[in-house]
This record gives C-alpha cells, sequence and structure tokens, in this order.
C-alpha cells in the first residue's frame, strides 16, 4: 500500500469520520482531518523521535507518529468518508496533507491535494519536508489548490536538529535546508494569515 493511492489518517481524524470507534475527551470535536502519506520502502530519514524513521520501519511503533496511531486507508475511502461524515458534523473544514521524506512526496502531494479539492468541500493544508520539497515542488503544491503550508523543523537548535534529525542521527535532513525551506515557503505562498507555519517540540 503506498500513495497517492493509500494514506494514513490520524487515529482521532478515523473517528471522526466513523473509520474507528472511540470518544473525544470532553467532547472535543475535530475540525481537520490529518493525512500521511506513506511508502511500501518507508521514509527515507531516521529521525531519532519518530515511528517513521528509518530504524522504526520494522518495530511495533512503526504504525505511529507522534505517539498516535495512524491507521492506512484508500484514498477513495478517505473521501468518500469526509463527504459523508461532513453533511452532519460541519465542524469538519479542513484537511491537512503531509508527507514523509520520499522521492516520490511531491509529484504524490500535488495528485492528492487536487483529489480532495476537486472532490470536496475542504480547505487543504499542507506539512512539506524542505530535503525534498524545493521552491519548484512547493510552487506545484500551491498551485494544486494549497492554502498553507508548513515546515516540521521540530528541533529549535542546530545541534539538536544535527543530533536528532541530520548526519549524528545517520538522517538526510539539514539545519540550513530547513531554514532556508521556510524562506522559500513564505516566498511561493505569499503574504498572508497563516500562509506558512513551522512546527517546533517543546519537551
Amino acid at each position: 500500500m503506498a500513495s497517492p493511492d493509500n494514506v494514513r489518517m490520524s487515529l482521532a481524524a478515523a473517528m471522526t469520520l466513523g473509520l474507528r470507534r472511540g470518544l473525544f475527551y470532553r467532547n472535543a470535536k475535530l475540525g481537520c482531518i490529518n493525512l500521511l502519506m506513506e511508502y511500501d520502502d518507508g521514509c527515507m530519514a531516521n529521525c531519532q523521535y519518530c515511528g517513521q524513521g528509518r530504524e522504526m520501519t520494522e518495530t511495533p511503533d512503526c504504525r505511529s507518529l507522534i505517539r498516535v496511531e495512524w491507521p492506512s486507508y484508500p484514498l477513495d475511502q478517505v473521501i468518500e468518508a469526509i463527504n459523508t461524515a461532513s453533511v452532519e458534523r460541519t465542524y469538519i473544514k479542513r484537511v491537512c496533507v503531509g508527507s514523509i521524506c520520499h522521492r516520490r512526496a511531491p509529484q504524490d502531494m500535488v495528485h492528492i491535494i487536487s483529489r480532495v479539492k476537486a472532490e470536496t468541500d475542504m480547505v487543504v493544508s499542507t506539512l512539506v519536508t524542505p530535503t525534498v520539497f524545493g521552491r519548484a515542488e512547493m510552487e506545484a503544491v500551491r498551485d494544486a489548490g494549497a492554502e498553507n503550508m508548513t515546515v516540521a523543523v521540530d528541533c529549535s537548535t542546530p545541534e539538536l536538529f544535527d543530533e536528532l534529525r541530520g548526519r549524528t542521527a545517520m538522517g538526510p535532513h539539514k539545519w540550513d535546508t530547513y531554514i532556508e525551506g521556510i524562506r522559500t515557503a513564505v516566498e511561493v505562498m505569499g503574504p498572508g494569515n497563516n500562509a506558512v507555519g513551522v512546527h517546533l517540540i517543546i519537551g
């Protein structure tokens, strides 16, 4: 199973769409359906805290991300579930398409965004990886219909980044590539409220 035909979905999103059973604490509502691309050969990165890391693919944690299960579904089923659930659950407004570090990720993200935009009423956000998304790839994502773009730097200093995501972690990511990727995303998306975001992990 691989993207673009299949995607992973956060457990909370699967519950919101009625694909998994469960209850939300204090009857919380999830307005964004979070999707994550997947490939048979996994992610080429090796981030030390991530269940998608190269060294994690053969462990029980390989189905998780940020300590939460991300089950896999066909994109066709996801789109159908969004359209069905959003009729009654009108708070569902957005889909976020997240990439992993894979050579096919840019073109497949464009395909997924295009389908979501064409087949649902959802606004689309993206989470891109500057290691494989350069300016041209970001422009293609924007042109496919993404409203905003986020870069998951995660680590707040160059030293931590190298230790947990970069050369020391035997991964392909570089701090300078990510910082430049943020600048490029701002240029590509242009001025606007929440057009570009950054993820940092605290603690």
